[in-house]
């Protein structure tokens, strides 16, 4: 069996898939988490890690505002309404997911990657989702990809 690169499998026939780089930024490791950040930016993506956690629309409020804080101050994406306008769309098919049944009324915290190359932007969360009563965490991993157009 070949073992594979990270950038070979980052790839795809477009080039880089920045919804690949955005499930590994927020998969990663907390002790890797500027080494792979670096390294992605070394390949001409630019990219950023966060985190957010609560419960109800607390979480909502805190994956929305910490992610595009993030993402704004790190400069991968600019002030701009057009901006704001992909990321509010990625993230209300996020909330669709993961605002469903028992997971709506429990807390959570999640590691948030977000990637941009320069037609697309993509955010992936990951983390675990508590089972109010039972003590019970659920494992969730959700991407979404926007389009920027080119610039």
């Amino acid at each position: 069996m070949k073992d594979f690169t990270l950038k070979e499998f980052i790839n795809n026939k477009e080039g880089v898939s920045v919804s690949k780089v955005a499930i590994f930024l927020s998969m990663v490791d907390d002790l890797n988490d500027n080494s792979l950040v670096e390294f992605f930016k070394s390949s001409g993506i630019k990219c950023v890690i966060t985190r957010a956690g609560g419960r109800g629309d607390n979480l909502k409020d805190k994956l929305f505002r910490n992610s595009l804080t993030a993402a704004e101050h790190s400069g991968v994406i600019t002030t701009e309404e057009k901006y704001k306008y992909v990321f509010l769309n990625i993230f209300e098919k996020i909330f669709k997911k993961i605002n469903s049944g028992i997971y709506g009324i429990s807390g959570a915290g999640f590691k948030i990657g977000i990637a941009r190359n320069n037609t697309h932007i993509a955010v992936a969360i990951s983390g675990k989702i508590g089972v109010p009563g039972i003590n019970i965490d659920f494992e969730v991993v959700e991407v979404e990809t926007g389009f920027i157009g080119g610039n």
